[in-house]
């Protein structure tokens, strides 16, 4: 936006960015702590883009953001979701999201993107030179 000199509107998709993360914040880091926090800012994100996506409309040609950014959502949800209703040691949360996010992730990148996924088999076949 900045290229397309478009400051204030730069300023208000910001703006409503940082109130959107302020008004979470302070509704879910009470109940959830870090997660409410990651939760809030991941939010207020996904609220700038929309607000810029909106401003940009007509004027440039209509981004497909959907099918790379699907994969990362799907497994993100899936995430938030374990940290949300499991209550274990910080260790056990991170192994067990882990395997959610990723698990979450195939799933989708073997329905939508299945190049996406050899890129991926062939990085972890290929052997590190020592």
């Amino acid at each position: 936006m900045m290229a397309l000199l478009r400051s204030r509107a730069m300023l208000i998709a910001s703006t409503v960015a940082l109130l959107t993360n302020l008004v979470l914040n302070l509704l879910l880091i009470p109940p959830y702590g870090a997660a409410g926090a990651a939760a809030a800012t991941t939010v207020a994100y996904a609220v700038q883009t929309v607000v810029v996506l909106a401003t940009l409309r007509g004027q440039t040609p209509r981004p497909r953001f959907f099918p790379p950014l699907a994969p990362a959502a799907v497994a993100a949800l899936g995430l938030a979701a374990v940290l949300v209703v499991v209550r274990a040691p910080v260790l056990v949360e991170l192994g067990l999201g882990a395997g959610v996010y990723l698990l979450g992730w195939v799933l989708v990148v073997r329905r939508i993107a299945p190049d996406q996924l050899q890129v991926v088999r062939q990085l972890v076949a290929r052997k590190v030179p020592r």
